[in-house]
């Protein structure tokens, strides 16, 4: 029920600048390679509060990913019409429904557009709350590749996360408003062959029209889409999320215990340096600036963390912040169990949406003792970070974006 695949490719906008730590891509947590803007996808439907913990199928090492988009459109318009042949039913009513597109002239056309993942890992299931850590993967067209947004973490204290799911408690209790303000459909969604058994929460106003649709098994987002009218003549805002995947991750180390060095307020100190070489001209000098990572854990539970991390570049007038979750495979720190258990060459983890590699190098001997690499490739991108076996903390990493020309060393010089 829950394997939803599609191992197809999507491209999208380029940008170019790099600001941030690479520990980072090989958990999928803290913003590395360029500052991008995100593709968001589409704001939450409310959802009521009838369960008490998340669905069944949300554990420790699920990863959930839509394909996001976002456009200003030059002329478009959608509109609900009751129909006795509509494919859509609404439970209560007995009415049906469907979806009309119509189409008019805009002098000013559209403005923009882009594309690209979102990834949302379940670090942990804590009782009743959900830890997770989202990841925007861009598509940049221009170089053929995907680029590493933003990231974020966080932790849910509720049953649904309507962005990504609803609990099928909580979305068989949904009911239409007796309004019309909102209206909840039972019937077929199609996502590109296959068809879904869904529940959809629909605003039907022909200015600001969204559309989510739920599996009724699952809870979990299907798609959403919402299209907001800029006014007579003017162009629309429109952005879609669907579902791309749903897979349970078998890395070894998730949903093991936090190392005692982490606690509430402790904080890691990397430093290191960040050069860039023009990647249209190879043998142009390099420009190279000092980076400074400082990560301070804010929340710490039995086997998760959340943290805070700050960036400060020599180059760069402000210093960049995040928020992140942390977990037994990354980024900050690695289950030194699963660490001493890791033979070289071993493939821990091949995401088939983004392409995203883990694989384990060779083991070495450091100043503090053995240390395992583990590097995370994707097309046109690599990191390699070093975890020491002994605490699983992260002591080095050299992160490298082939298309910008960006490569950031950091090391650990302090940890609590």
């Amino acid at each position: 029920m829950l394997e939803h695949r599609d191992p197809g490719r999507w491209r999208g906008t380029r940008r170019r600048f790099l600001a941030g730590s690479a520990a980072v891509l090989a958990a999928r947590n803290v913003p590395v390679g360029r500052p991008t803007t995100p593709v968001p996808p589409a704001p939450a439907p409310p959802a009521s509060t009838v369960a008490s913990g998340p669905p069944s199928w949300v554990a420790p090492g699920v990863r959930i990913t839509h394909h996001t988009a976002t456009a200003t459109i030059g002329s478009m318009s959608y509109e609900l019409v009751e129909d006795p042949a509509g494919t859509w039913v609404d439970p209560t009513s007995g009415k049906r429904y469907r979806e009309v597109f119509t189409s008019t002239p805009s002098p000013s056309g559209g403005t923009g557009s882009g594309e690209g993942l979102w990834t949302v890992d379940v670090v942990a299931v804590d009782g009743g709350d959900v830890v997770l850590s989202r990841t925007n993967y861009i598509n940049d067209a221009f170089n053929g590749v995907y680029a590493p947004g933003s990231a974020t973490g966080e932790r849910v204290a509720a049953s649904s996360v309507p962005t990504v799911w609803v609990h099928p408690t909580e979305l068989a209790a949904m009911t239409s408003d007796t309004a019309g303000a909102r209206l909840v459909l039972d019937g077929p969604v199609k996502i590109g062959e296959t068809s879904y058994e869904a529940r959809s929460v629909v605003d039907p106003s022909t200015t600001a029209y969204s559309f989510f649709a739920f599996e009724k098994a699952s809870g979990v987002l299907l798609l959403s889409a919402l299209r907001t009218s800029l006014g007579a003549g003017q162009p629309t805002q429109a952005s879609t999320t669907e579902l791309r995947g749903v897979r349970q991750r078998t890395t070894p180390g998730i949903a093991t215990a936090v190392p005692s060095w982490v606690s509430v307020g402790a904080t890691l100190a990397y430093r290191g340096t960040q050069s860039f070489v023009n990647p249209m001209d190879p043998s142009s000098p390099a420009f190279t600036s000092d980076v400074v990572l400082d990560v301070k854990f804010s929340e710490v539970g039995s086997t998760w963390a959340l943290y805070e991390g700050t960036i400060r570049n020599e180059s760069v007038t402000e210093p960049a912040s995040t928020i992140g979750a942390a977990g037994g495979i990354g980024p900050y720190w690695w289950d030194p169990q699963s660490l001493a258990a890791m033979q070289q060459g071993q493939v821990l983890d091949q995401d088939p949406l983004s392409g995203l590699t883990l694989t384990v190098g060779q083991p070495a001997s450091g100043a503090n003792g053995p240390a395992v690499p583990i590097s995370a490739t994707m097309s046109g991108i690599s990191a390699e970070s070093w975890f020491d076996t002994a605490t699983g903390v992260l002591l080095a990493q050299t992160f490298a974006v082939e298309s910008s020309g960006l490569t950031t060393r950091i090391e650990l010089q302090q940890m609590p």
